[in-house]
């Protein structure tokens, strides 16, 4: 079966003094320096298969997108008619460090340190939401190009496990169109798992790091537009970072591995029809956020954060917030977390909102034996989700230090404005049903059918 493909492209680099997330905890606005060839952009692929389902896939060059925000987004997009429903559409962000803040989660103030982020955040939030929107207009108004779809993994060894959990999975999903009239390669989408954190981190300079850089580089090389769709890079680091001749040598090795896929032409057919799931499930917190004495306790604790006079200035900001949000009794009670699935016939993608660990990728790719993409970073990101054995020793990703039932200092939870980690299973019970592991677990098995 062939399907029909519209891509577009728009440049949404910022100008100077545009508050930038992906490093904290201090004052970090963009100094109007750009890498040229790795400047900031948002791509647009529409699909749709021979009985007219539509897909439109939006990947963009920004830290991360929240949930607020995304939910704005789709809405207007349904209600211009641009897709059907929130299932049929995906925004992936590439995460990279050195791009601009979107909304309000991380917490402009709580990471930054300035009021003044806050407005400046908001203003631009609305610019990229407008952009996103255009963007998909656009696309959806272009000419349509025939295309037959093919799918094939690779392998890239550019990150390593930062927790040292002992993997960094090497997978390099290619999705090849060719155009069905002369058979010559149309677009190329690809994807990886791996922190955009090669960029120089000291720098105020807006730059796709690795990302951009590979995806330019296939580009380059093959002279057809190229979409990276960053995977579950929760705990990845790239092994080659701070520099850049790292983002060089990082981006480049990816796009060997695309570039040689493409030209060895080894790829499984992908035949349609397209079918598209979602659901949103509940996160729990380590803390019941319902019942008043946990939150009474909760209150003292970030009372005492505040109090003491050795505790550093992003955590207090981070427990002014808390207090503030126990006192109009506007704590959230759970974590909402989008999952998704594009079955594309032949190929299957399951794209998970937040920051997920890669322990969710090698522990679904295990289960399940069909082709299957995992993306991370999708929709929406409002935090870390660590798996069992993050959760259970705490740390980054965990969202704790000593109390697992506070947001931990120096942890992740902070800058994402949670007021508590997420719940590890019992340790006697791992992947437990009503736990982080576990309700991500039965949410993907019930998308893959199994």
């Amino acid at each position: 079966m062939s399907f029909t493909m519209r891509i577009e492209s728009v440049d949404h680099t910022p100008g100077a003094g545009i508050p930038m997330g992906g490093y904290g905890w201090s004052e970090r606005r963009s100094d109007g320096s750009v890498v040229e060839a790795r400047r900031l952009r948002a791509q647009c692929a529409v699909l749709a298969d021979a009985t007219g389902h539509v897909v439109v896939l939006v990947r963009a060059d920004v830290i991360s997108v929240p949930r607020a925000v995304y939910l704005t987004i789709v809405a207007r997009l349904v209600s211009a008619g641009l897709v059907t429903s929130a299932a049929d559409f995906v925004l992936a962000q590439s995460h990279t460090h050195n791009g601009p803040m979107v909304g309000r989660v991380p917490d402009p103030y709580v990471l930054l340190g300035n009021e003044d982020d806050v407005a400046l955040t908001d203003a631009f939030t609305a610019e990229f939401a407008d952009v996103i929107v255009s963007l998909v207009t656009r696309t959806r108004a272009a000419a349509p190009v025939e295309v037959i779809l093919g799918h094939a993994e690779g392998q890239a060894y550019i990150a390593a496990n930062r927790e040292q959990l002992g993997w960094a999975p090497p997978d390099v999903p290619v999705l090849v169109a060719r155009r069905a009239s002369d058979g010559a390669v149309h677009a190329v989408l690809f994807g990886h798992a791996c922190h955009p954190v090669c960029h120089p981190y000291a720098t105020k300079t807006f730059d796709a790091d690795h990302c951009g850089r590979a995806a330019a580089e296939v580009t380059r090389r093959l002279g057809v537009p190229a979409l990276f769709f960053q995977g579950a890079a929760g705990d990845l680091n790239p092994v080659s970072m701070g520099s850049e001749s790292a983002v060089r040598l990082t981006g480049d090795q990816l796009a060997d591995s695309v570039v040689a896929m493409v030209r060895n032409n080894a790829f499984l057919p992908v035949n349609g029809p397209i079918r598209t799931a979602a659901e949103t499930i509940e996160l729990p917190f380590s803390v019941d956020l319902t019942d008043a004495a946990a939150v009474d306790l909760l209150r003292r604790k970030y009372q005492q954060r505040v109090d003491t006079s050795g505790t550093n200035a992003g955590a207090r900001r981070h427990a002014e917030r808390m207090l503030e949000l126990i006192g109009r009794n506007a704590l959230p009670r759970s974590l909402p977390m989008t999952v998704q699935r594009l079955d594309l016939g032949g190929l299957t993608v399951l794209a998970l909102a937040h920051e997920v660990v890669s322990g969710y990728h090698v522990g679904t790719k295990d289960r399940y034996g069909k082709p299957l993409w995992f993306m991370a970073y999708a929709n929406h990101v409002d935090a870390y989700v660590a798996a069992d054995d993050l959760l259970w020793r705490g740390g980054y990703a965990a969202g704790w230090k000593d109390d697992d039932k506070i947001a931990g200092i120096d942890t992740a939870a902070l800058s994402y404005l949670l007021p508590a980690p997420l719940r590890a299973s019992p340790r006697d019970h791992p992947g437990a049903p009503d736990c982080t592991e576990g309700l991500v677990n039965a949410a993907i098995a019930r998308l893959l059918g199994s």
